[in-house]
């Protein structure tokens, strides 16, 4: 399983007590890791410019 948490000491400690106390083994494995994140925001980028599927190229072409 793998889920993000915003950074807060109290409730990174709050998740991993709930772990322990629900968890079948004695000592389950958590790891816990810094990340950096980006998310799609969902935009219609059909005409920026700067995207590679709105570049000129031979995939926009059909054989003849």
């Amino acid at each position: 399983m793998r889920f993000f948490l915003p950074r807060d000491p109290a409730m990174l400690t709050a998740v991993i007590e709930a772990i322990y106390a629900v968890h079948s083994y004695y000592e389950p494995v958590i790891t816990v890791t810094e990340v950096l994140r980006s998310q799609c925001k969902g935009l219609d980028d059909s005409d920026n410019p700067h995207r590679w599927w709105n570049r000129d190229g031979d995939w926009k072409t059909s054989p003849a």
